[in-house]
């Protein structure tokens, strides 16, 4: 039976739905009506939902599991039978008709060309890490503020986005400078953004706890040193060097770890990699450019590029999951045995 005793909603402190809460007498709830309504208003305005903390566990990539199954396995024994039969078709064509052998290695040699200024584009980026963001971010958070607000640390935080901006200037200003080919470029450009992306999640872990030590050292230098002094919990070097190699944008002190590293599988997850660089290369020499190095592009007709681009659509799908599995797959469980995290995040 329905209660004809007026209610008000309060939340409870287990969920997060509202119940109903009955007023003892008509006095109280004349007292309390602001309130209730408040409490209504309230209501229609739910708190958003707080991010989902991750959780780090020791298994296995989804891809690993999936060419575990027999019937997944059929695909990958499918493909590299193919690059098999497209080998030995190369070698006995060159043999027959050439008399020499020609593997097409040319397209990789100018890929990777300037090798080595790339790695040391790619090192300087990875020193400012360690020798200017570290540094500096350390210092702030062991610098003790009584107040820390987006107005009182504004000089800090433009001094964050003039790091990002020479963090994308300087290594793009020398890329279009040497005019460096494909492959060298998407090394600078992809190592360029997963740094920053390293740099900006190590920052906004530990943010907030370096917040916490510095107002805590500020009272404590205040009004109370004769309690015990507030303790430091910001990372160390090493810390930040193993997330920045570690296959994971999300940042935390420790990674669950396998005891040992097999280095068997790493090897062959190496060969794997390199194998996709050299079956890409091998495909895109032997179908993709003779169809369009006959083609002159000062007289070509719409009909002529339609006719070009048409058969060159699924050796161009199958370099891209080539690339796909070789780069991401390939690369990331290399490094993940290496480290000896084989934990995603969930």
């Amino acid at each position: 039976m329905a209660s004809n005793s007026p209610t008000t909603n309060l939340r409870s402190s287990d969920d997060e739905d509202w119940i109903d809460v009955k007023k003892p007498d008509d006095a109280m709830n004349k007292s309390n009506s602001t309130q209730s309504a408040s409490t209504h208003s309230a209501a229609e305005r739910k708190p958003a939902a707080p991010f989902k903390e991750k959780e780090f566990k020791i298994r296995n990539s989804l891809l690993t599991d999936l060419f575990q199954s027999s019937d997944i396995a059929v695909i990958y024994n499918f493909f590299f039978a193919i690059l098999v039969l497209l080998m030995l078709n190369t070698i006995a064509k060159d043999a027959l008709e050439q008399g020499s052998l020609n593997l097409d290695l040319w397209l990789v040699w100018w890929n990777f060309g300037r090798f080595p200024l790339v790695m040391t584009v790619w090192f300087a980026m990875f020193a400012s890490t360690c020798t200017v963001m570290y540094p500096l971010f350390r210092w702030w958070a062991h610098k003790p503020s009584a107040k820390v607000d987006s107005v009182s640390q504004a000089p800090w935080i433009g001094m964050y986005i003039a790091y990002i901006m020479a963090m994308f200037y300087f290594p793009l200003r020398f890329l279009f400078s040497f005019e460096l080919p494909i492959a060298s470029s998407f090394i600078i450009t992809c190592e360029n953004v997963r740094i920053l992306m390293k740099v900006h999640a190590f920052i906004r872990e530990n943010a907030p706890r370096a917040t916490a030590f510095k107002i805590a050292a500020a009272n404590y230098k205040k009004n109370d040193q004769n309690s015990a002094a507030p303790v430091s919990q910001f990372p160390s070097m090493d810390k930040l060097i193993y997330f920045i190699f570690c296959p994971t944008f999300i940042y935390r002190d420790e990674y669950p770890r396998t005891a040992t590293c097999d280095w068997w599988i790493v090897c062959k997850y190496f060969l794997q990699c390199l194998g996709s660089i050299l079956y890409t290369a091998f495909i895109f020499t032997r179908f993709c450019i003779p169809i369009f190095e006959k083609i002159d592009y000062h007289t070509v007709t719409i009909p002529t590029m339609i006719l070009s681009i048409f058969p060159s659509i699924l050796p161009g799908a199958f370099c891209l999951l080539l690339l796909f599995w070789g780069l991401l797959h390939c690369c990331m469980e290399k490094c993940a045995r290496i480290h000896q995290t084989r934990g995603f995040n969930n």
